[in-house]
């Protein structure tokens, strides 16, 4: 186990292309550091915080983060073979805003309280996202969010790229459009499942909320779907 400061952290991913980042243990964020990673990184440029690289989690997690890990993970952009696991309610989407990369083999386990739209792995997905799976006991809408149209989804809030192959569980409640997988879907989304959880929104779909795109192959079970427009795959 290593117990490792945000800074740290953020220090093992260099902004370069050709940057690569392998963890050979757990990493166990220090309480004591949340501000700092707040004083550094929220207030920055947003570059300071896309990841170009590639971080392969190696089977491991990261524990008691307390912030979004980027703010985009970029074109050539990786994230894999990684656990993502805390207790504290995030603000936003847990690995990023905008995803174009690549995004596979990462389980996200992590209450959120959200201002805004947002997912359980990301925001906005633009790449390719698969073998992913998101698990959570609640996921709200916070008392401060904006009054504008918000969506969630178990993956992503918006779907423009590809979710193949991810699986999400959970009790998601709010917003204006909830789907198991990705709230509104654009492009392609296969061999997705949603069960075990509960749905309670205005529009609601078990995979997705408003769909004007490709699915196949998707399914959900053992799960309750609550809302003025309710559909078993797609609201």
């Amino acid at each position: 186990m290593e117990k490792i400061t945000p800074t740290e952290f953020y220090s093992r991913i260099q902004d370069k292309e050709d940057s690569k980042v392998t963890l050979d243990e757990d990493l166990y964020f220090e309480e004591s550091s949340v501000k700092k990673l707040i004083d550094l990184f929220r207030d920055t440029e947003p570059t300071d915080m896309i990841l170009v690289g590639e971080l392969d989690g190696n089977g491991y997690t990261i524990h008691n983060i307390s912030s979004q890990l980027f703010k985009e993970v970029s074109s050539n952009g990786v994230i894999k073979n990684l656990t993502v696991r805390t207790n504290n309610e995030l603000k936003k989407s847990t690995l990023c805003e905008i995803n174009t990369g690549r995004i596979e083999n990462v389980t996200v386990e992590a209450p959120l309280l959200l201002e805004s739209s947002g997912g359980g792995l990301v925001s906005q997905n633009k790449g390719t996202i698969e073998d992913c799976m998101f698990k959570s006991e609640s996921v709200a809408e916070s008392e401060f969010a904006d009054h504008i149209e918000h969506e969630f989804g178990g993956i992503s809030a918006v779907n423009m790229g590809k979710i193949r192959n991810c699986t999400v569980q959970g009790n998601f409640k709010d917003f204006d459009h909830i789907g198991g997988i990705t709230g509104k879907n654009y492009r392609v989304i296969n061999s997705c499942r949603f069960s075990n959880g509960r749905i309670e929104s205005q529009a609601v779909g078990g995979i997705v909320s408003e769909n004007s795109g490709e699915l196949k192959d998707c399914t959900i079970s053992e799960s309750v779907l609550r809302g003025v427009t309710v559909g078993g795959i797609c609201g």
